[in-house]
């Protein structure tokens, strides 16, 4: 074959070729096909880029040549090599991280391959809401409950202004600027769980897990009852009782050894859902033991229940 050269993209032409000799030159041929040159695409015109969230739409212009042959896509890469592809402008490019900064370049595709890159767009820097706090405890005192928690891992590329921790039930909310943050308003002898959110500029994100339930409480717990004391076996001293005050986050227990004075006193506690307690600790058989136990909650103690046992 010989190759033609010099000729203009997207302009149809046939070719006729002719043979010469040292006689000279014959007549031409027919007419071959027509055929249009063609080469890759202009580089588009870059336009502007507009951050969201987590990710940035960019505008730009079509090529002022497409080569030949029309453009079928094109391509929008960002700093750090992100892209995204579609058939027009604009183009969203979705995988971006928020609170960094970032520029984009297009290109033009035809069936010849892909053209130059546009120059770089503005730099734009992606925000969004700040994700989950991490819940902490939750502490109960009288009508209210104070909440703590950790800032989220993101604060989608905007500093968190503020946190809001939100009861159930009742959705009564208590708002700060960090942990930990106190909710008023509680009904006493009720359980709550609270969760968290942050807030930044662009909005509020999504909600801690919950907390453990705690119970406000309106004073001191009531007195347990049913304080009972049983050998139950070598050494060893078991104790029960009942509570149903729903305030209480835990128990104190005391220990005194009695021959006509006081000796060998020993505090244990125990937690507020516990309703029994084993004693082996120092215990000499046959000696007389006294032990008193009282409620605890967020408003403070109750009076002491007492029980007397011998140990076996």
């Amino acid at each position: 074959p010989i190759t033609v050269t010099g000729l203009t993209n997207s302009t149809s032409y046939k070719f006729t070729v002719t043979a010469t000799n040292a006689l000279g030159t014959s007549s031409a041929s027919a007419d071959s096909n027509a055929v249009t040159p063609a080469t890759v695409p202009g580089a588009p015109t870059i336009g502007t880029a507009t951050a969201g969230n987590a990710q940035a739409s960019v505008a730009f212009t079509a090529p002022v040549s497409n080569g030949g042959s029309a453009v079928t896509s094109y391509r929008v890469t960002a700093t750090g090599g992100i892209t995204a592809t579609g058939s027009s402008s604009p183009i969203t490019v979705t995988g971006l991280t928020n609170g960094t900064s970032y520029t984009f370049t297009v290109t033009a595709t035809n069936t010849m391959g892909t053209g130059a890159a546009s120059a770089a767009s503005n730099t734009v820097t992606p925000l969004g809401p700040p994700g989950a706090p991490t819940i902490g405890t939750a502490t109960p005192g009288i009508a209210q409950a104070t909440v703590t928690f950790t800032p989220p891992s993101s604060n989608g590329g905007s500093a968190v202004t503020g946190y809001t921790v939100t009861s159930s039930p009742g959705n009564i909310t208590g708002t700060g600027a960090a942990s930990p943050i106190t909710v008023t308003g509680l009904t006493n002898g009720v359980a709550y769980t609270f969760t968290v959110r942050a807030t930044n500029a662009v909005g509020t994100g999504s909600a801690s897990g919950a907390s453990a339930a705690v119970t406000p409480s309106s004073g001191p717990p009531a007195i347990p009852t049913n304080f009972t004391g049983t050998g139950t076996a070598s050494k060893t001293i078991t104790l029960n009782w009942s509570e149903n005050d729903p305030s209480v986050t835990g128990f104190t227990i005391s220990r005194a050894e009695d021959f006509g004075f006081t000796l060998n006193i020993r505090t244990f506690t125990a937690g507020g859902a516990q309703r029994s307690y084993v004693d082996n600790t120092g215990l000499l058989s046959r000696r007389s033991y006294y032990y008193r136990i009282v409620a605890n909650n967020a408003a403070g103690s109750s009076s002491y229940a007492e029980v007397k046992v011998i140990a076996p």
